[in-house]
């Protein structure tokens, strides 16, 4: 769904002026059509959710009730590979898609190709050596439930995190409806800050160790 910038503003609860100055600024993503700016919604909550930009609630309220899962939930449903291979941001996400477990309904090409698509709008390398790849619009997945596949990777790849430092473990993030991936990537997001668990990750310790740790993590900060 395309917002103007009236209705961006209202999203977001602040004046008109300040959207035009976010564009300046260029730190929100906007496109601009025949002279006029638009605005994707689900691009929008996506990038509040990351940037900690409040909403406006009755927009929130808007959004249908679902069930939530835990970042524990979403891993037991995924899974975590070792040295996966490439080179490039392009060949390590071909390689991870390839591996994690979907449903045959899914088509593994057109995955690819919105994780790619996602990470040219802008990177979704966090920092720490870490990035959560994941498409923008969550409903074009036919998946039931949502899952996290953990990917390290064989050589550390350019990202253009936001730390400028090499990638080289994937945290791949599927999800079933839009609240399911905010809330996902927001604690997601939160729980990789931890430096016990940054710590954990990059001693690659056995699955047990890691998981519990994050998991540790999830329930005593969240």
């Amino acid at each position: 769904m395309q917002l103007n910038v009236k209705e961006t503003a209202e999203l977001f609860n602040v004046s008109e002026k300040t959207i035009y100055r976010w564009i300046d600024k260029e730190i929100i993503p906007v496109y601009k059509i025949n002279n006029s700016y638009r605005f994707d919604r689900l691009e929008l909550l996506e990038w509040a959710n990351s940037q900690k930009k409040k909403i406006a609630p009755e927009v929130l309220s808007k959004i249908p009730e679902v069930k939530l899962y835990t970042i524990k939930e979403t891993l037991e449903i995924g899974n975590i590979f070792y040295r996966v291979n490439g080179k490039t941001k392009k060949t390590v996400l071909k390689s991870a898609v390839n591996l994690i477990k979907l449903p045959d309904t899914v088509d593994r090409k057109f995955l690819y190709h919105s994780l790619l698509s996602r990470e040219n709008l802008s990177s979704t390398g966090i920092g720490n050596g870490i990035a959560i790849p994941h498409i923008r619009n969550p409903f074009l997945l036919d998946i039931d439930k949502p899952s996290i596949n953990i990917c390290f990777l064989e050589n550390s790849v350019n990202f253009n995190a936001i730390d400028e430092k090499p990638v080289n473990i994937l945290f791949l993030l599927l999800s079933n409806h839009i609240r399911v991936h905010l809330n996902l990537l927001s604690r997601l997001s939160y729980i990789l800050q931890n430096k016990k668990v940054i710590k954990t990750l990059k001693e690659e310790t056995v699955r047990k160790k890691m998981l519990d740790t994050i998991y540790e993590v999830e329930k005593k900060e969240l």
